[in-house]
């Protein structure tokens, strides 16, 4: 089986099992000085041996294969660079690992064969938007620019754009958009009044508060190319319509006439409203006379209680 069929193999196996979902994740092989890699934005269920990506493992040189490879590339290479024992890398978006990664939490070893196969515990990595370092790198592996020329020409581009702005210009860039300085006044000062009696503001009343952008229209069609959405086989929480607000309300009251306080999550169990909307209902009982309920604590802490009528001597 050669490299390329391996790939697909791995890929078309992770995809089956639940592993991943539509394009997400990748996979990637490395065989002496190359990697082969799955390629951006392809069902892993299509599939071909023709669509995996060779590319060389020291820079990210295409090397042959007409597709675009992932994007997460540089990664893959970052890892191989670091690891001399590592020949393959299967990065997924299974639900599990996904819920502890979102929540930053540790992978406990439970089992035997867990410490086995693990040898510890997994840690997980504090998220992180892509910045100039990894724009760099995905520029490099699909151009013949460097990694370290484009990062320069990246941060090259925000000077001029400092520059240019802040010389008052607006800044178009084809393909991108257009990007404005915004102008204010600073707080101690005053706006000019149209009378010719009243005190006039000077330059160094102005400052650049913010910048405007416009963006092209060739950046949102690209942009939806490389979007891809698809309807999840599971349907949004909604709300209940058992209960009319004032049935919800009696409910509370019911509730409360047995225990002490009353919360959220004990109030979306009564009435079967989603924790929003439940929250946002509480709170309007709360604050409207009559209602006849009321809060205490605050914060996280904040439960809902029946309020106390006020006795009037």
């Amino acid at each position: 089986m050669s490299a390329r069929e391996e790939v697909v193999a791995a890929a078309k196996s992770f995809s089956s099992a639940g592993l991943t979902v539509a394009t997400w994740g990748n996979i990637s092989l490395r065989v002496g000085g190359s990697v082969y890699i799955t390629p951006s934005g392809m069902d892993y269920a299509t599939l071909l041996p023709e669509d995996i990506t060779e590319v060389s493992l020291s820079g990210g040189r295409v090397l042959s294969g007409e597709r675009r490879p992932s994007t997460e590339t540089a990664l893959h290479l970052a890892v191989y660079a670091a690891r001399d024992d590592v020949n393959a890398i299967v990065h997924t978006h299974a639900a599990e690992s996904t819920a502890f990664a979102v929540t930053g939490r540790t992978v406990p070893v439970i089992t035997d064969e867990a410490a086995q196969l693990l040898g510890g515990e997994v840690r997980t990595a504090e998220y992180a938007l892509p910045g100039t370092r990894e724009l760099a790198e995905y520029i490099a592996m699909t151009s013949g620019f460097s990694k370290g020329v484009t990062e320069g020409i990246i941060c090259e581009l925000g000077e001029a754009l400092a520059h240019e702005m802040g010389m008052g210009r607006s800044v178009k860039i084809e393909g991108l958009g257009v990007f404005t300085p915004a102008l204010s006044i600073y707080p101690d000062k005053e706006r000019e009044q149209p009378q010719e009696s009243t005190t006039k503001r000077n330059a160094r009343s102005i400052y650049v508060s913010g910048v405007n952008f416009r963006t092209d229209k060739a950046l949102i069609r690209e942009t939806n190319h490389w979007c891809e959405l698809e309807r999840a086989s599971w349907k949004p929480a909604r709300s209940s319509k058992k209960y009319t607000p004032e049935q919800r309300l009696a409910l509370a009251h019911q509730y409360l006439d047995k225990h002490a306080f009353l919360t959220v999550s004990i109030y979306r169990q009564l009435t079967g409203l989603v924790r929003s909307t439940a929250t946002v209902e509480l709170r309007k009982w709360a604050h409207t006379p009559g209602s006849g309920i009321d809060t205490s604590g605050i914060g996280s802490h904040k439960v809902y209680v029946k309020r106390k009528e006020s006795v009037i001597p």
